[in-house]
């Protein structure tokens, strides 16, 4: 799905595989659930929420079990290399369905086209 120029308010929205352009999010409560990352290029947030289900959950649980279970420094690291990039070159398994998304070739990751482009987050009301 692709959406340019859209005006979202009040909306509980999925993200995974979607392509959103120049789109306002006003009050929308935007979910990732460990799928294709979704494009986000030129859009506008105003009191968002974003939340994880399905295997992005079990991921951010799993970070979590570890930082609490002794495991800090590893989890400190992962996130110094998240904010690196260090992980746009590690292949992914190709989670190509029946939606008509494009199949990547087997040796590219499907973050080097679809990194969520967040270029302008506007302020919450009353900051």
């Amino acid at each position: 799905m692709t959406a340019t120029g859209k005006v979202y308010r009040n909306k509980s929205l999925s993200l995974d595989g979607k392509h959103f352009e120049n789109c306002t999010f006003d009050r929308c409560e935007l979910d990732y659930g460990g799928g294709l990352p979704p494009v986000l290029a030129g859009c506008s947030f105003a009191d968002c929420r974003f939340s994880f289900s399905g295997e992005a959950a079990y991921t951010l649980a799993f970070l979590s079990g570890m930082h609490g279970g002794g495991f800090a420094p590893i989890v400190e690291q992962t996130f110094q290399g998240v904010r690196e990039g260090a992980y746009l070159a590690v292949p992914i398994k190709n989670n190509t369905d029946a939606r008509n998304i494009p199949a990547m070739p087997p040796d590219a990751h499907p973050l080097a086209s679809r990194v969520p482009r967040i270029v302008q987050i506007a302020k919450r009301r009353g900051d």
